[in-house]
């Protein structure tokens, strides 16, 4: 070997591993991904929260709207409310109707078990029962609308309500 000639440097071989910028990118990859994961998820429990009390209030309107459909209609209680139920947009409750004797023509209930409309509750859904003449006493003499609308708020400032009517006719 002759010392006076240059020397060639051979290239380093590439040491394995990732540099500090492929290892950014992959965690700003991932964050982003988990992001959106933890989005998802409290979407979904936020869409399955909404569902079970729609159904909760589903099932305490059908459950009054049954008890009452099996009395006469002469001895159904005269609550007289709005046509359109407990609430009188979307962020406000309409005013509490009154008291017919023993019956609550406005109740508070929550979502467990038989609802009894002539028993004092405390509970997150509003239920109020109103019973009105038929609009065309004509065509259905003696005949009342049953409607039983159920309120609540899932998020302050916002009135959620379910509504179920049936036309009782008086046994003839």
């Amino acid at each position: 070997m002759d010392d006076g000639a240059v020397r060639r440097r051979r290239p380093r071989a590439r040491t394995r591993g990732l540099t500090l910028v492929e290892v950014m990118l992959t965690s700003a990859v991932l964050a982003i991904g988990m992001i959106a994961l933890v989005h998802t998820f409290s979407q979904a429990q936020a869409g399955m929260r909404s569902s079970r009390l729609k159904t909760a209030a589903l099932r305490i309107a059908e459950q009054r709207l049954e008890r009452l459909s099996t009395l006469p209609v002469s001895r159904l209680a005269g609550c007289a409310g709005p046509a359109l139920g407990c609430r009188t947009s979307m962020t406000s409750l309409a005013p509490v109707l009154g008291n017919v004797g023993t019956f609550l023509c406005t109740q508070n209930v929550d979502e467990m078990g038989f609802v009894d409309p002539t028993a004092v509750t405390a509970g997150q859904f509003r239920v109020d029962t109103s019973v009105l003449a038929h609009p065309d006493p004509r065509q259905q003499a003696g005949a009342m609308i049953l409607s039983v609308s159920v309120c609540w708020t899932p998020i302050p400032g916002f009135v959620e309500q379910v509504q179920l009517q049936r036309l009782l006719v008086p046994e003839v």
